[in-house]
């Protein structure tokens, strides 16, 4: 059995941070479907059918690994949607997927949709630390704030390594390094995630999707949504109008 799509049935807030997606708020029904973010779930108030290969199950909260194919069914029900980097949560997804994390997660304080969106990234974050899903350290150095900066500053949405090192002072393997460990991605993944924050930017001023995509370093709109759809299952024209930001300050 197949869950049906609804997507009226979906309500409520989207935070983009670094390396994560967080909806929160009444959710509806998602068909079968795959993307390369991992995905965590936890149901707010009640628990939620979950789809995969050939079971059907229901769960509390758990953890889809990327690219297996799920349903989600939430009646209308609020929950707690995180899509995560599959670079940083493909080790924990290995071994949560599927699984009942609720014994792990019940007395994480919930969400409420009037929390700012800082907030709300914040409880995601603190949630993937404790399904260790994120990797992030508490201090930022000079060579990584230089590097954020960089990445704030590359109009064309394609920073590069080879200079990004050449500002913060560090080799490129060096400032990989310690980038990762601050930052909790990758350089290439953050700056995947960069690219999309600044189509979601260009959107929230009333562009169309082309000049988003144009804007974020994507040749076409055509490309934009297949790199938008491989990572989250879901088309720009969906999401891009309706997101918040939470970002690190350059």
């Amino acid at each position: 059995m197949t869950i049906a799509q609804r997507e009226s049935d979906w309500g409520g807030r989207l935070v983009l941070s670094p390396g994560h997606l967080l909806f929160v708020g009444p959710a509806g029904t998602a068909n079968r479907h795959a993307h390369h973010a991992a995905q965590v779930v936890v149901g707010l108030t009640t628990d939620f059918v979950i789809e995969w290969a050939d079971q059907r199950s229901r769960r509390r909260a758990t953890m889809i690994g990327s690219g297996v194919p799920h349903a989600i069914g939430a009646d209308g029900n609020r929950i707690a949607l995180i899509l995560v980097d599959q670079a940083v949560a493909h080790r924990a997804a290995s071994s949560l997927h599927a699984t009942e994390l609720w014994p792990i997660l019940a007395n994480h304080e919930p969400p409420s949709l009037d929390w700012p969106a800082e907030r709300l990234s914040y409880w995601a974050q603190s949630l993937l630390h404790v399904l260790g899903t994120d990797a992030r350290s508490n201090v930022v150095s000079a060579p990584t704030k230089r590097t954020l900066r960089y990445i704030d500053e590359t109009t064309d949405g394609m920073p590069r390594l080879a200079e990004a090192a050449r500002r913060s002072g560090l080799s490129a393997s060096r400032l990989s390094h310690v980038f990762r460990a601050e930052v909790g991605l990758p350089f290439r993944s953050f700056v995947v995630w960069a690219r999309l924050r600044r189509a979601a930017a260009i959107a929230a001023r009333g562009a169309s999707l082309t000049e988003c995509a144009l804007a974020a370093g994507f040749s076409d709109s055509a490309h934009f949504s297949r790199v938008f759809r491989d990572h989250f299952g879901l088309p720009p024209s969906v999401v891009l109008p309706r997101i918040e930001f939470a970002w690190p300050r350059s």
